[in-house]
C-alpha cells in the first residue's frame, strides 16, 4: 500500500523518536516514495520487508529504500529507535560532486 507521509513543502524531511512506551502503533504493510532510516537505540525491533522477518538490534542502522514494501511487527518493551524519512529533493541537495 503506498502512502503519502504528508510532509509539507517546506519540509524535505522528518525525525521522529519511536518508544514502545508511548504512543507506537500497528502500522499496515507500506511503502511510501522517501528514504527511510532507522537507528536502534534500544531494545529490539522487528521488520518484515519483502516478505523476510527481520529483527534488529541497538547501534544497528536500517535502511528502508524508497517504495520497498515494509511493516514494523514487534518491539521490545523498551525499545527505543529514531525513524528518519528523506524527500528525494533533500538527497539531490545534499548529494553532488565538484564540477
Amino acid at each position: 500500500m503506498l502512502v503519502d507521509l504528508i510532509l509539507g513543502s517546506d519540509y524535505d524531511g522528518l525525525l521522529y523518536l519511536a518508544e514502545a512506551t508511548r504512543n507506537m502503533q500497528r502500522i499496515e504493510s507500506h511503502h511510501h516514495l522517501e528514504l527511510e532510516v532507522n537507528l536502534v537505540l534500544q531494545g529490539t525491533i522487528t521488520y518484515v520487508m519483502n516478505g523476510r522477518r527481520s529483527a534488529f538490534a541497538p547501534r544497528i542502522l536500517l535502511w528502508i529504500f524508497p517504495e520497498e514494501e515494509h511493516q514494523l511487527v514487534d518491539k521490545a518493551a523498551n525499545a527505543r529507535f529514531y525513524a528518519v524519512v528523506f524527500k528525494q529533493s533533500l538527497i539531490e541537495k545534499s548529494c553532488h560532486a565538484a564540477a
